[in-house]
């Protein structure tokens, strides 16, 4: 029989609830002139500043940026801090006369916060944290259905469970379902 206890979640919670409140790379899901869904996309804001600031990766700033103008909301201060940081380091850039262009690409992204050292690129690391969290919340679905759940309340658990929308938990799955029924067969008949 099955273990139908969740394992501990491998991925910060922050994290996981950003993925479940809304897709990173697409416009929002729902009317921004709604208040109550545009008070509920404030929520969501917070968490990019908690993984902002674990990952120091800049794209978690353009995207809560992206996100606070799509809902027509202020955009928070850590984001204004980070554009004014990287706004004054390219405007350094702009006053220095050597005009090395050569390097140019490397202090650019270096200015925008966006160099790495050794293989990845802040990129490469955004679409693996997305990535991650999505694995992870299908996991959690398939656990729970595996374990003997309806899929719908499973859904509905693993939403509750990271703060989103069932909707969006849906969604995870079927994209994930098929990986999910391979690493996660269904237990065989008990005899």
């Amino acid at each position: 029989m099955a273990d139908d206890t969740p394992p501990q979640l491998p991925i910060p919670l922050y994290l996981a609830r950003l993925i479940m409140r809304l897709d990173l790379l697409e416009p929002p899901y729902a009317d921004p002139t709604n208040p109550t869904e545009q008070a509920e996309a404030a929520e969501v804001l917070p968490h990019y500043e908690a993984v902002f600031t674990e990952t120091n990766n800049p794209l978690y700033a353009w995207a809560a940026y992206r996100h606070a103008r799509a809902w027509r909301l202020d955009v928070p201060e850590w984001v204004l801090a980070y554009l004014n940081t990287a706004a004054e380091k390219l405007l350094g850039m702009a006053r220095d006369e050597s005009d090395q262009r050569s390097e140019l690409d490397a202090l650019i992204a270096e200015a925008m916060g966006m160099k790495r050292i050794g293989r990845g690129t802040v990129f490469s690391e955004f679409r693996g944290e997305l990535y991650a969290a999505q694995i992870e919340i299908a996991v959690q679905v398939a656990l729970r259905v595996r374990a003997g759940g309806k899929l719908y309340v499973a859904w509905d658990e693993v939403a509750k469970e990271f703060g989103g929308k069932p909707r969006m938990v849906r969604d995870v799955w079927d994209k994930y379902k098929d990986l999910m029924q391979h690493l996660l067969p269904p237990d065989p008949p008990s005899k």
